[in-house]
């Protein structure tokens, strides 16, 4: 091989290397975020967090008396229900909105998400306490983790 050839080669070589290089720090410099950005992430996955959890446990826990006019007892469950399905909906789309948000939280908060769409899918399924009664008790571990979380 001449020496032109081999000039040109290292050449292309060391071209290629750099531009590997570039595009490898390019792609991997998308996932880190400032601190002040996984900061008001993290803050704003917790506001969402304690509203829906507020929500679910005010409808939720709502005692109707033995003589309620059935109409009353449709409206609380059909609350209970709402609080739940809307409280799902509503924390995952905000998680979704923020991609600074710590792995730990955002994995923890669709975790409760996802129990209480399927809690309340259930109750409108009339599916019985057997059914149930998982989803509660995962419910209530994801609440206790993500109180931990947002401290």
């Amino acid at each position: 091989m001449s020496t032109r050839l081999m000039a040109t080669a290292a050449a292309v070589i060391v071209i290629v290397a750099a531009l590997a290089a570039s595009a490898w720090f390019f792609w991997a410099g998308d996932t880190k975020f400032k601190s002040e950005e996984t900061t008001v992430a993290r803050t704003n996955v917790c506001n969402a967090y304690t509203v829906v959890r507020d929500a679910v446990a005010t409808n939720v826990n709502v005692r109707i008396a033995k003589q309620a006019d059935p109409g009353v007892t449709i409206g609380v469950q059909a609350n209970a229900r709402l609080a739940l399905l809307g409280g799902g909906l509503y924390l995952r789309d905000r998680v979704a909105q923020e991609p600074a948000a710590p792995a730990d939280l955002v994995k923890a908060a669709n975790a409760m998400a996802k129990t209480s769409e399927d809690l309340s899918i259930n109750y409108l399924a009339h599916r019985d306490n057997a059914a149930q009664d998982p989803l509660r008790e995962d419910l209530n571990s994801e609440v206790a983790q993500l109180n931990s979380l947002c401290k």
